[in-house]
């Protein structure tokens, strides 16, 4: 085996389920990376005037692009969702449709991973 294949190998087995072969988006997938664009976005717009420091807003920012980049990875959309909520929460009053609909959103993917994979 050659060094580069080693390579993959380990990297392969870091990264835990994610392939390191091109293959065609599943649903979960899409979903997974269309909403770290909009979860990319709404940290940054966020971060000034926001009771969390900034550097919460922009690790969460580098949590989005990676959901951007590894759109397989769902657990970034549901850590995503749950921040998020939490954030919302925290500074209520919020007067932006930008936000509110974040929240929305937040809650039915915390929402469907609760239903799709229940605690015992």
């Amino acid at each position: 085996m050659g060094k580069a294949a080693l390579d993959a190998k380990r990297i392969g087995s870091m990264l835990g389920s994610v392939q390191l072969r091109a293959m065609a988006l599943d649903r979960l997938g899409l979903i997974t990376l269309l909403s770290s664009f909009y979860f990319f976005q709404v940290w940054g717009l966020t971060n000034f005037g926001s009771p969390f420091p900034s550097h919460t807003h922009y690790g969460f920012m580098v949590l989005s692009a990676i959901g951007i980049v590894l759109p397989r990875l769902w657990w970034v959309l549901v850590l995503n969702a749950i921040a998020f909520s939490a954030y919302h929460v925290s500074s209520l009053p919020v007067a932006s449709n930008n936000q509110t609909t974040a929240f929305f959103f937040s809650l039915i993917v915390v929402e469907i991973t609760v239903l799709a994979r229940p605690i015992n």
